[in-house]
């Protein structure tokens, strides 16, 4: 009984000191930092949530600004930007600027060539008419009620939306490079992404063989115990 109660004292002690291979305040995913881009660059994201938006919805911007849209890697479905007009929300202008189609991940961009309003959809149709569920954008709107006003007149539209080919320019927009500051962001963010797998894997194995450790000495103790008496 002395040996079985020696061994009660030591193996709370030796369980304590083990080292499990990771410290449980430490997070084990990172986020990638903000970027940071030029006063002239308007980010816009497409689908964030899987949802049928544009982020923001409106943008103010200046001739020569550039709109740098990205397609959120949260959403299941391609996305794309093709102008419009108020009255026809849903429907490609006469030599309007279209996109095509692009998957989660893709950033693209255009120049702002102007100040005067521009109406926007996504011409994506399957399975779902993103127009009609109020996936549009304006840039430079009249007043702030407009977003509303051509929201409601997209989700009304009962036929599909339109869209030709994909054009590299329209009525004050012309399809420009990928700011730098987004392009390296994204290549940084893949890298990330790596790394954090890597470590998550680490600290898996290192939790599996200090467990088999400590029970590996377990069992020798025990037997040794349980031979003496």
């Amino acid at each position: 009984m002395k040996l079985l109660s020696l061994a009660a004292l030591i193996l709370p002690a030796y369980v304590s000191a083990q080292d499990y291979g990771f410290d449980p305040s430490t997070p084990t995913t990172t986020s990638a930092a903000p970027v940071s881009l030029p006063s002239n660059v308007h980010q816009i994201m497409l689908g964030v949530g899987n949802g049928f938006t544009f982020t923001p919805n409106t943008i103010t911007a200046n001739s020569g600004d550039v709109l740098a849209f990205t397609v959120s890697t949260q959403s299941s479905a391609n996305h794309g930007v093709v102008q419009s007009t108020p009255d026809a929300p849903c429907t490609e202008m006469t030599g309007g600027y279209d996109s095509g189609l692009w998957a989660p991940g893709d950033t693209f961009a255009v120049t702002i060539n102007g100040t005067e309003p521009l109406y926007f959809y996504c011409p994506q149709t399957n399975p779902a008419v993103h127009c009609q569920h109020g996936m549009v954008l304006i840039v430079n709107p009249m007043t702030p009620s407009d977003i509303t006003s051509f929201m409601a007149a997209a989700t009304a539209v009962t036929s599909e939306a339109t869209a030709t080919s994909p054009q590299s320019s329209g009525s004050d927009v012309v399809a420009t490079a990928v700011p730098s500051a987004l392009s390296s962001s994204s290549s940084s963010s893949s890298s990330g992404s790596s790394g954090s797998s890597g470590s998550g894997s680490t600290t898996s194995g290192a939790i599996k063989g200090s467990v088999a450790t400590t029970a590996g000495f377990l069992t020798a103790v025990f037997g040794f115990f349980f031979a003496m008496a």
